[in-house]
């Protein structure tokens, strides 16, 4: 397994040295509560992405996410922390919206 998080660690610690804990402490809220909606009634292409050594939002979340949600995409990257799987998939990421504007409805 790759290195969990060194990189999304720090930049969460240089985050909480300018903003304070607010914003993570909502965040976390957020994985608690109930999201007002069932997850098995998402009727829209839906593509998860992860990083292996995110701390943050770690893979069990996609895992979670993926299994309930129908036709969900879960892609799991290894070495890479948090938001450092769409930084470095930006082009992939983009295309796979692209792809979808010509389905929609």
């Amino acid at each position: 397994k790759g290195k969990r998080g060194k990189g999304g660690k720090e930049s969460m610690m240089e985050k909480n040295r300018h903003h304070g804990l607010d914003p993570l402490v909502h965040e976390t809220a957020l994985f608690g509560s109930p999201w007002g909606f069932d997850l098995a009634r998402v009727d829209v292409p839906t593509a998860l992405w992860y990083g292996e050594g995110d701390s943050l939002a770690p893979p069990a979340m996609g895992e979670y996410l993926a299994d309930r949600i129908p036709g969900a995409d879960l892609t799991v990257q290894a070495d890479r922390g948090h938001l450092a799987v769409l930084g470095e998939n930006e082009g992939d990421i983009v295309e796979w919206l692209r792809a979808g504007e010509s389905t929609a409805v």
